[in-house]
C-alpha cells in the first residue's frame, strides 16, 4: 500500500503538546513536556482509542 508522505506530518501537527505528570511523580518538581501516547495514537490511527485505551493512560495526570 503506498504511503502519502504529506499525511503523516499533517497528522503530527494536530497532536497537542502539553505538560503532564505520572501520578507517581505528582510531587516531583519537573513535569514531562510533550505529547501523550493516546493523543499520538488518536492522530495517527483514528478510531483506535475507542477500542482499547493506552496501557499507561490511568497512570497519567495532567497538570
Amino acid at each position: 500500500m503506498p504511503v502519502d508522505a504529506q499525511a503523516i506530518p499533517d497528522k503530527l501537527v494536530a497532536v497537542p503538546i502539553q505538560q503532564w505528570h505520572y501520578k507517581r511523580e505528582a510531587d516531583s518538581g519537573a513535569p514531562n513536556p510533550g505529547s501523550k501516547a493516546q493523543d499520538f495514537i488518536r492522530a495517527i490511527y483514528p478510531g483506535h482509542m475507542a477500542k482499547k485505551p493506552a496501557a499507561n493512560q490511568r497512570q497519567m495526570e495532567e497538570k
